[in-house]
């Protein structure tokens, strides 16, 4: 999955992990319970990924890992993108994106890519412009790899799970969003949104996707603003 780079210098004498998946001889271990994202991983070969080990940190609760995953994949895009070209003055917030992108690839079973987030996160502290200039775009590669994986994974997960369908988006949870929205609540926001997800529509289901996608990226003025002028 990853190409080889200079990346081993910061933690193991290994370039950036080859991650092939299972040998010719080799089976996958066997899932300690059913869970059907587990199921959907190992049929789609997905690569990059310990989904079983991840869903277990989450107690088991396939969902919340899943929609944690869909978030993931919504917020690295724009991330990525910020750190496409790094000067020696853009280093200390660059540090502070990988750091975050290490964090939350742990979070979803993203172990490796971690490694090689954590890699760049120490070559930033020590100021080491030609190190990241070397690996960045690697690191940039591979995650963006990492992000089509994960939503191959949502896709298929999509198809074989059909949502029930309303005619159009609920005007009470799309009220209770912006009343959450102008007090800050976001637990509230994200709660309201999620459960309006969770049906297909027959129209407005252009907004639904939107106010998912910036609620995971915490627009909360933005989806303020456009609630605002609709209700």
């Amino acid at each position: 999955m990853y190409k080889n780079t200079d990346i081993g210098k910061y933690g193991t004498d290994n370039p950036l992990p080859q991650n092939e998946g299972p040998g010719e001889n080799e089976t996958p271990a066997a899932p300690n319970n059913e869970s059907r994202t587990y199921r959907r991983a190992l049929d789609l070969g997905l690569k990059g990924l310990n989904v079983l080990k991840a869903i277990e940190s989450f107690g088991g609760d396939e969902d919340s890992y899943f929609e944690v995953l869909r978030s993931y994949a919504v917020n690295l895009p724009p991330l990525l993108d910020s750190i496409e070209s790094v000067s020696t003055e853009d280093i200390p917030n660059y540090t502070i994106i990988v750091h975050g992108i290490k964090g939350s690839s742990r979070g979803v079973g993203a172990d490796e890519f971690a490694v090689i987030a954590e890699r760049l996160e120490i070559a930033g502290k020590e100021g080491d412009h030609d190190f990241i200039s070397a690996n960045n775009q690697a690191f940039i590669g591979a995650a963006r790899e990492l992000e089509s994986e994960i939503n191959r994974l949502i896709v298929k997960t999509a198809e074989d799970n059909p949502k029930q369908k309303k005619d159009k988006p609920d005007v009470a949870l799309l009220e209770k969003i912006l009343t959450a929205c102008r007090t800050y609540d976001i637990d509230s926001a994200d709660s309201a949104v999620s459960e309006l997800e969770s049906y297909e529509y027959e129209s407005g289901g252009e907004l639904v996707s939107w106010l998912w996608d910036n609620i995971q990226r915490f627009n909360i003025s933005d989806i303020e603003a456009k609630l605002s002028a609709m209700l």
